[in-house]
C-alpha cells in the first residue's frame, strides 16, 4: 500500500507550490520526520522525493502554460478543432499542442467539429479563476479578428460531429428529457434548464450527470461480451480502444478518464498475472492524471470523483449486509459530503435516501439510453429514441415531486473541520487495528466538535465579483448577514443567479437579514427578485419606493444595527420618489467597534460633503469613476485601503487617474475584476484585506 503515500506526498508537494502554505510543509516535514525517527529511513526518503516530485512537476506544468500563452499572444493566432459552442463562443482544442481556448465568435457561422485557423486578440484569464480553467486545459480566451475554416476529414471530426448531431437530436425530440440523457450519456450538461439543474443541484445527484465508472463498466462489458470469440488479448484491445473513444467523447472528463485508467491497469496486472489493488490503481491513475494537468487538484469535480472512489473502496465492506446500491451509497456519502459542503454551503438531508432509491432506475435507463442510442446511429429511425426519452421524463417528474419535500441542511465548514473528520474515517475504516486509537478518537473528536461550535470573533465583508456592478455581502460575529445590492443582469447572465446566491449558500446561510437596495440601476438591482426567491428575508431596505415589498426607507441620519455592526446613513437627505439618478444613490457608513469604512455605491462624492473623511477602507464610488469621485475629492480623504467593484466595460471605470493617485499615495487598492471576490475581514482594531477569496475558507 506504499502507492496512495506516494501520490498524497506528491500532492502536498504540488499544494505546497502553489500556496506556500508554511502549516502545510510543517507537517509534511513531522510526518517525514517521525517515520524517520521510527526507523524507516528508506520510506522517508522515498517520500520526500515524490514531494519534491509534485512541486517540480508544478513548476514545470506551470510554467509550460506560461509558454504556450506568450507564444499564442506574441502570433495571435490560435488553431484546432471547435469541441464545443455556447452562447456566442466556442471552444477550440488544439490536440496537437495540448491547449484548449474559448473564442468569442459571436455571430460566425461555425459547426462543432470544425477545424478553425483564427486571428485573434489573446486575452489572459484573470488570475482568481485561471487555476479553475486551467484544470479543464483552457489557458487564455480570445477576440476573433478574422479565420477560415480549413476542412478535416478524420476520426476526431466525425467522433465530435456525431455526439453532437446525437445530442440535437434527443433535444429535438424532448428538450427537457433530451438534455437529462445528454448529461448521463455524455456529461453534456448545458442544455439542462437553471430550474431543473437546480433540482438536482439540491437534492444531491448532480454526480449523475457526469459521465462516471458506471457508464464505461457498461461500455466495457458490453464489447467485452460483443468480441467473445476473439482472443483474449485482441478482446481486451478492442474494447479499451472503444472504451477511450467514448472516453474521448465525454470529452475527458476526470470521472470517467478515473475510471478508464483504473480499468487499463486491471487488465495490465491480469495479463501479467499479478494481483491488482484497486485503491492502488486508484491513486496510480490519479498521479498519471496529475502529471498530465496539476491543476486538477483545483477541480471540483476531479475531487469529488475519487473522494466517491475511495470512499466505495474504504467503506464498502462495513455495510456488506445490505445490497450493493445501499452500501455503495452509504460509502460515498459518508466520505463525500463534506466536501459537499465545502463546495457548495449546504446538503439535502433527503441525498442519501434519494441516492439509494434512484440508484437501480438510473442504471436501467443508462444501459437503455446507451443501448437506444447506439442503434439510432446505425438506423437512425427517432422512435428508437422515445424509451429513454420518456423514462427520463418520467425521472424528472418524479424528482420534482420530491422536491417539494426536501430538506437543505446549511453549514460553512472550515478546514479544520475536514481534516478532523477525514482523521477520524481513516483511523477507524482503515487503520482499525492502530494503538491507542481510543485516545486518537476521544483527541479528533474533541477538535472535530471545537471547530464546529468555534465562532470567530471577526467582522466579515465580501465585494462579490458580479461583473459591472455592486453586491456586497457582510457577515457579522454571531452569523447574522447583510446584503448590499444584487449585482447586473445582461443578455442572458443574471449576477444574482450566478455568483451572488451560490456565493451566499456557499457561506451557509438560507436567510438574509437585512437586504439594502442603494438605488435601482439595474447594475445594483437586477436580481431583486431573485433574493427573494431564493432567501427569507426578514427586512428590506432602500432610499426609494419599491414596489409590492414591506421595506424601509433610508434617508440621512438613520441608524441600523445588527449585532453590533452600526450602518449610518449618510445620504441621501429625503425620500427618493422618481428620480433614480446615481447622484441620490445611497451612501453608508460601516462602523464596528474601531474599524470604519465608506460604502457610496453610485453617489457623486464631488458633490456631496460628508462630515467625516476618516476611514480604514472606501470602496470608490460609481466603480471608479472620476466623475463621481475626482483628485481633488479625494485628496480631501484618508484612508488606507480602497476597494472598487468593476467588469469589463466600455466606460472607462476604473479611471487611470484615480488608480495612478491610489498608486503615488501608496494606497493598496483591490478590485474584483482583477482580484476576484474580496474579503475585509476585522475584528474592530485590526484588519486584513484579500483577493483571490474562494469562499470555501
Amino acid at each position: 500500500m506504499l502507492i496512495p503515500y506516494m501520490v498524497i506526498c506528491f500532492i502536498f508537494g504540488a499544494l505546497f507550490y502553489f500556496t506556500k502554505n508554511i502549516i502545510l510543509i510543517s507537517a509534511v516535514l513531522s510526518a517525514l520526520f517521525l517515520t524517520f525517527y521510527l526507523g524507516k529511513r528508506s520510506l522517508a526518503l522515498f517520500l520526500a522525493a515524490f514531494f519534491v516530485f509534485g512541486y517540480i512537476s508544478s513548476y514545470f506544468q506551470n510554467e509550460d502554460t506560461e509558454h504556450k500563452i506568450n507564444k499564442l499572444m506574441r502570433f495571435n493566432k490560435v488553431e484546432g478543432y471547435v469541441v464545443d459552442k455556447y452562447n456566442n463562443n466556442v471552444l477550440i482544442t488544439n490536440f496537437k499542442e495540448n491547449y484548449k481556448i474559448l473564442v468569442n465568435l459571436k455571430q460566425a457561422r461555425v459547426g462543432v467539429g470544425d477545424y478553425l485557423i483564427v486571428n485573434s486578440n489573446i486575452l489572459l484569464l484573470p488570475n482568481y479563476s485561471k487555476r479553475f480553467y486551467y484544470s479543464k486545459g483552457i489557458i487564455a480566451k480570445a477576440n476573433i479578428i478574422n479565420f477560415k475554416v480549413q476542412e478535416k476529414n478524420n476520426i476526431i471530426t466525425f467522433l465530435i460531429k456525431n455526439k453532437y448531431r446525437l445530442i440535437e437530436k434527443l433535444l429535438d425530440i424532448d428538450k427537457i428529457s433530451g438534455a437529462f440523457l445528454s448529461g448521463i450519456l455524455f456529461g453534456y450538461t448545458k442544455n439542462i434548464e437553471d430550474d431543473y439543474y437546480k433540482i438536482f443541484d439540491e437534492l444531491g445527484i448532480t454526480h449523475i450527470l457526469a459521465v462516471s465508472g458506471f457508464n464505461l463498466g457498461i461500455i466495457y462489458l458490453f464489447f467485452n461480451k460483443i468480441f467473445s470469440n476473439f482472443s483474449y488479448i485482441l478482446r481486451k484491445i478492442l474494447t479499451l480502444c472503444i472504451c477511450f473513444i467514448f472516453v474521448f467523447i465525454a470529452a475527458f472528463e476526470a470521472s470517467i478518464l478515473r475510471a478508464f485508467l483504473m480499468i487499463v491497469f486491471l487488465n495490465i496486472a491480469r495479463f501479467l498475472k499479478r494481483p491488482s489493488s484497486s485503491i492502488n490503481n486508484m491513486f496510480l491513475a490519479m498521479l498519471l492524471m496529475l502529471i498530465r494537468n496539476i491543476f486538477l487538484i483545483f477541480n471540483g469535480g476531479f475531487i469529488f470523483s475519487f473522494g466517491a472512489t475511495l470512499g466505495i473502496l474504504l467503506l464498502n465492506s462495513y455495510f456488506k449486509k445490505y445490497n450493493d446500491d445501499i452500501s455503495a451509497s452509504i460509502s460515498t456519502f459518508l466520505f463525500t459530503f463534506p466536501i459537499v459542503l465545502l463546495y457548495r454551503g449546504y446538503f439535502s438531508l433527503l441525498s442519501l435516501m434519494i441516492n439509494i432509491l434512484i440508484s437501480p432506475f438510473v442504471a436501467f435507463l443508462t444501459v437503455a439510453s446507451f443501448i437506444s442510442t447506439t442503434l439510432y446511429f446505425i438506423f437512425e429511425f427517432d422512435f428508437i429514441l422515445y424509451f429513454p426519452l420518456y423514462l427520463g421524463r418520467i425521472f424528472i417528474n418524479f424528482l420534482k415531486v420530491i422536491q417539494d419535500y426536501n430538506v437543505l441542511f446549511y453549514f460553512n465548514i472550515n478546514y479544520v473541520t475536514l481534516f478532523s473528520y477525514y482523521f477520524l474515517i481513516i483511523i477507524n475504516f482503515v487503520f482499525v487495528k492502530l494503538k491507542n486509537k481510543r485516545i486518537l478518537n476521544y483527541v479528533l473528536g474533541s477538535i472535530l466538535l471545537l471547530s464546529i461550535l468555534y465562532k470567530p470573533n471577526n467582522l466579515l465583508i465580501s465585494f462579490i465579483n458580479v461583473g459591472q456592478g455592486d453586491s456586497i455581502f457582510i457577515e457579522t460575529p454571531n452569523r447574522h448577514c447583510i446584503l448590499i445590492d444584487t449585482g447586473p443582469s445582461y443578455l442572458d447572465y443574471l449576477a444574482a443567479e450566478s455568483k451572488v446566491v451560490p456565493f451566499i449558500k456557499k457561506r451557509g446561510y438560507n436567510k438574509i437579514d437585512l437586504f439594502i437596495i442603494t438605488h435601482p440601476h439595474k447594475d445594483h438591482f437586477s436580481g431583486f427578485d431573485y433574493i427573494l426567491k431564493n432567501f427569507h428575508v426578514k427586512r428590506v431596505a432602500a432610499s426609494f419606493k419599491i414596489s409590492n415589498v414591506d421595506f424601509l426607507y433610508l434617508v440621512k441620519g438613520d441608524k441600523i444595527l445588527v449585532d453590533n455592526v452600526e450602518l449610518d446613513v449618510l445620504y441621501p437627505q429625503n425620500i427618493i420618489y422618481k428620480d433614480d439618478k446615481n447622484e441620490n444613490a445611497l451612501v453608508l457608513s460601516l462602523k464596528y467597534k474601531d474599524f470604519s469604512m465608506l460604502l457610496p455605491s453610485d453617489a457623486d462624492l464631488d458633490n456631496i460633503d460628508l462630515e467625516s473623511k476618516v476611514y480604514d477602507i472606501i470602496q470608490l464610488p460609481h466603480h471608479g469613476s472620476i466623475n463621481s469621485m475626482g483628485l481633488d475629492t479625494i485628496k480631501n480623504y484618508h484612508f488606507r485601503n480602497a476597494i472598487i467593484s468593476v467588469g469589463k466595460n466600455n466606460f472607462g471605470h476604473p479611471s487611470v487617474l484615480l488608480l495612478d493617485y491610489l498608486k503615488d499615495s501608496g494606497i493598496k487598492f483591490y478590485r474584483t475584476d482583477v482580484n476576484g471576490n474580496i474579503l475585509i475581514s476585522t475584528n474592530g482594531k485590526k484588519y486584513f484585506v484579500k483577493g483571490d477569496w474562494n469562499d470555501s475558507e
